[in-house]
Formats: C-alpha cells, sequence, structure tokens
C-alpha cells in the first residue's frame, strides 16, 4: 500500500510554530490579502527550477537540483494524515500549525519511502529578543522535552552561521504513527534558528533516517545557501 510519506514531513513542519508559541514567541497569526492567500506565498519568486526568493521575507535559497519544491497546497492536505501518542500536542499543532514559506522534498509526490524536506518558517522574535540563538535553542528544547512522549535530543544545541548571520542548530527525534503503517517511525528533525532584528528565520528537516548520512549532508548544504536581508530593528 502506498504511504502518504509527505504527511510526517508536513505535520513535523508544523511542530516548529506551535512549540514557538507554547515557549515565548508570539502566537502564529495568518497575514491574508484581498484575495486571501497567504502574502508570504504571493511574494515568492522561483528564478529558475532551483533558486527560490521571498522578497517579503528577506530570503533567497537554492536547493538541489534533485530535490523538488512542494506546493503549499500540498501542506494543508497532508499535514492531518499522520498522528502522535500525545492527543493534547496533538491538537495544539493542527490548530497553531503555520503555513511554510516554502517546501523543498527529496523524491517527488506520491511516494512509496520516507521523504525527507526542508522547509522555512518566519515568525516574529517576542519573548525570545535579547537572547543569543543557542538560548532559543535550548528552550525550545526544553519545551519540546516537556510536551513530547518519546522525544529525544539527538544533537546538542550548537552555534553556527547561516546567511552571514549567528543561528544555532540542533536536531532531534521522536514518534510519529502512520494509520497505514503497521510500526511507528523515529525520524530525525533538524532545525535552525536564525534571529534577525525583531524576526526569526526557523529552518527545518524532517524525515532523515538515522543510517541516511547522505541526505543529512545534502540537507546542510543547502541551509548553507540561505542568503537573508539583515534587519537590526
Amino acid at each position: 500500500m502506498l504511504v502518504k510519506m509527505t504527511s510526517i514531513l508536513m505535520f513535523l513542519a508544523s511542530i516548529e510554530t506551535s512549540i514557538w508559541a507554547e515557549s515565548k514567541g508570539k502566537s502564529p497569526e495568518r497575514t491574508r490579502n484581498e484575495t486571501g492567500k497567504e502574502k508570504s506565498e504571493t511574494q515568492n519568486l522561483i528564478t529558475n527550477e532551483n533558486v527560490f526568493e521571498n522578497i517579503a521575507a528577506g530570503v533567497k535559497f537554492e536547493k538541489l537540483s534533485g530535490w523538488n519544491y512542494s506546493s503549499i497546497q500540498t501542506w494543508q492536505d497532508r499535514k492531518l494524515d499522520v498522528t502522535i501518542q500525545d492527543k493534547e500536542l496533538e491538537k495544539l499543532i493542527r490548530e497553531r500549525a503555520s503555513v511554510p514559506i516554502f517546501i523543498a522534498l527529496k523524491y517527488k509526490e506520491p511516494s512509496d519511502k520516507m521523504n525527507p524536506a526542508l522547509q522555512l518558517l518566519v515568525r516574529p522574535i517576542g519573548g525570545f529578543a535579547g537572547m543569543s540563538p543557542v538560548e532559543i535553542m535550548n528552550q525550545n528544547m526544553k519545551t519540546m522535552k516537556t510536551l513530547m512522549k518519546e522525544f529525544k535530543i539527538v544533537k546538542e544545541p550548537a552555534s553556527v552561521q547561516i546567511g552571514g548571520l549567528a543561528a544555532a542548530t540542533a536536531s532531534f527525534s521522536m514518534r510519529v504513527d502512520f494509520p497505514s503503517a503497521e510500526k511507528p517511525s523515529f525520524p530525525v528533525s533538524k532545525t535552525w534558528f536564525v534571529p534577525s532584528g525583531k524576526m526569526i528565520y526557523i529552518i527545518g528537516a524532517s524525515g532523515i533516517l538515522p543510517e541516511d548520512s547522505e541526505t543529512e549532508k545534502e540537507v546542510d548544504g543547502m541551509v548553507q545557501t540561505f542568503v537573508f536581508a539583515k534587519k537590526t530593528n
């Protein structure tokens, strides 16, 4: 049976902003224009099949040629296809999930295997203002440990540079259940926090199997292609 592997990735992509709201960040709020579309989506520009740019968000990114950009509608349709054991957290994620600026998938959908994904969110920095990227990451990891069952930090928060800005990264795993799967999945997710003025860029990678070092290297390489408009206020 074909399993909608994108589901787990879209669902995990929702976690960043849900946890953000439970920590010190402001609750996600969608900004819509007169047509009802997300403003961030209407500002998207793909200059070729690999380079993505969003002028409003102040970000430019280049995926690997073998990866594929996914539509926001796919994210909206499939994020509800999987469940986690903690029903209260699941409800929180479904209610507060924000739409990513973009999503890139390793394989075209539909796929019958775990499909790694990379996505970007932009949120107000809220109560994290004045904290270092690692301090922000540590606070969020602490919140995730409290809220999630079978949550495990794979790599502790560490300082990095992305797009010329100070950032922090960490990786974790948690249990996710597919309705049609016999056993639960424990994929590794990686996240990067990149503060910039009053905003913060949240980069998330999901669906990386522990033994798949090649995909992890691909993701790390793509993350280094991010270029951000530097903001000081």
